[in-house]
């Protein structure tokens, strides 16, 4: 039988929800050079206004001190893909990390 460490931590998770950006290279340098070192790209289908528009998520995990960063990201992010708005939600919950 294995023995199993268990860890739980509160955390905040922020999505960040932008139109489909032309570059994932582009957007994970942004993100892992200048914010997070650990973080999640999802690309999905959504809609806005009624129309259908490709979109990427970005997953964070963190604590309640990187909102400021979220928030920066954000706004780069609007810019890069020259949009109208981003959207950031942000649920607080835990992680349970198994070892």
């Amino acid at each position: 039988m294995f023995k199993r460490s268990h860890k739980t931590e509160q955390v905040v998770i922020y999505k960040i929800y932008t139109q489909r950006v032309n570059s994932i290279t582009e957007l994970e340098k942004l993100i892992n050079y200048n914010y997070f070192d650990g973080f999640s790209i999802i690309s999905g289908i959504g809609f806005w206004k009624g129309q259908r528009e490709y979109n990427t998520t970005i997953e964070l995990i963190g604590d309640y001190p990187d909102k400021s960063k979220v928030l920066k990201l954000a706004a780069e992010i609007k810019i890069l893909g020259n949009q109208e708005s981003v959207l950031i939600t942000t649920v607080t919950g835990f992680v349970n990390e198994i070892n």
